[in-house]
């Protein structure tokens, strides 16, 4: 037997390193094997004892911001998310849209309200209701007005937001949203 240091096995050492290595290769197989079926467009959304697949690719929307028009039609470029959800104790509903969640140039808006439920009809106003649009590196705010919105469910794991009447103007400019496909998610 070959010994280094006093009491320590570099044989056994060795065949237990060698038989971790070979268990470790053997779980990264068949860990994270791709499935053979199936479309593989979506995210994937991480939640603590959960792994679910949303398919992003059903999502469009037609906004015009400060006079300039961020529409998107059903493409892989394409972000629109549905949420109802509680934080801290509070329940709230938020829409956001981004043309490259990843790209802090690209436009991106985030609305949310306090709500347990998706309401069918509701008018915002920055009494009630968060609204941002990051653009370009900046960041702009509530300014004035309201602005009522439709949520219709398209039975398909996806919402239709409408404007039924008003607008909001933020810091940086007026936003109209015409329409939004938003998928639901949790």
């Amino acid at each position: 037997m070959l010994y280094i240091h006093k009491g320590v096995n570099v044989e056994r050492f060795f065949v237990k390193a060698v038989a971790l290595y070979i268990v470790l290769f053997i779980v990264l197989l068949t860990g994270c094997k791709k499935s053979s079926g199936g479309d593989d467009a979506g995210t994937y959304i991480a939640q603590p004892g959960t792994l679910t697949k949303y398919t992003t690719n059903i999502t469009s929307n037609t906004i015009t911001y400060n006079g300039t028009g961020y529409n998107c039609t059903t493409a892989a470029q394409c972000y629109a998310v549905l949420y109802n959800a509680n934080v801290n104790g509070v329940d709230y509903v938020g829409v956001a849209v981004s043309q490259d969640p990843s790209s802090t140039t690209a436009f991106n808006l985030k609305m949310y309200f306090q709500s347990s439920y998706i309401p069918s009809s509701i008018t915002l106003d920055g009494s009630n209701c968060t609204f941002k649009v990051s653009l370009s590196g900046s960041t702009y705010t509530y300014s004035s007005g309201s602005v009522t919105l439709n949520f219709v469910d398209q039975g398909n794991g996806t919402y239709r937001i409408t404007t039924a009447a008003g607008g909001v103007t933020l810091t940086g400019g007026g936003l109209t949203i015409t329409e939004i496909i938003a998928l639901k998610v949790n």
